[in-house]
């Protein structure tokens, strides 16, 4: 199953530009309306793990594999489906054995770990209790990696308590950013350049800048259309 993903094992989404056979693959794929109902929890994946939205490439053999491991489409439902479904642990577990997971996590703590899941998906430290929780379980092996950047962002969707409301105001928001980004990503003629950890970095940075008060058709507008000029400025 990792293999079916650039993201997996020794190479990341970010390191491979895709390849003319990739670009034709990726144009069938999006034609898949099937596939595409698993956009939002691709992108809500990305997000927690990466902070940054997901790249074309990776977006469509995501939502291939999660449409072929019949996985939900919603992300509490996807959070729930890893204790059962053996492909979509596969699938949420490769977010942590990735190239671009050693680059980011590798030789840090498993505190830091948890307190940059929570700047991505909630953009705020955890409280105590909370970090003593996801770090305790992430220890205790009761969760891996890509399953807690999950169930943080699964928590906080359910939350239904005031601070609950603004998370996930937040995390829309983001959500909305990162899938109008991909998809002008290709609309700009920019897949082989939102490669490298380079431009990744730069999309991370942008999707930071997100907040529960920003204008999101202002944002995608301006900050979104500079972010991706400037990817594609690099080659």
């Amino acid at each position: 199953m990792c293999s079916m993903l650039v993201s997996c094992g020794g190479d990341s989404i970010s390191d491979i530009p895709p390849s003319a056979a990739q670009e034709k693959a990726l144009s069938q794929v999006q034609k898949t309306a099937d596939a595409a109902a698993y956009a939002n929890v691709v992108q809500a994946l990305y997000i927690s793990y990466f902070g940054r939205p997901a790249d074309p490439l990776g977006l469509a053999n995501l939502e291939i594999a999660l449409q072929k491991a019949g996985a939900p489409t919603q992300i509490n439902a996807l959070s729930d489906a890893y204790e059962t479904n053996p492909a979509v642990k596969a699938l949420v577990d490769s977010f942590g054995e990735s190239t671009e997971s050693q680059n980011l996590y590798a030789g840090g703590s498993v505190t830091a770990f948890v307190q940059a899941i929570y700047h991505n998906v909630l953009n705020r430290d955890p409280d105590p209790s909370g970090q003593a929780f996801w770090v305790s379980a992430i220890q205790g092996d009761k969760l891996t990696l890509g399953h807690a950047a999950l169930s943080i962002m699964a928590g906080a969707l359910q939350n239904s308590t005031a601070q609950g409301m603004a998370d996930t105001l937040l995390i829309e928001n983001r959500m909305s950013v990162a899938i109008y980004f991909t998809d002008q990503v290709v609309q700009l003629d920019g897949v082989s350049s939102y490669a490298g950890d380079g431009a990744a970095q730069t999309a991370r940075a942008m999707l930071d800048g997100v907040t529960m008060t920003t204008s999101v058709s202002g944002f995608e507008s301006t900050n979104v259309a500079d972010t991706i000029s400037q990817i594609i400025s690099r080659l």
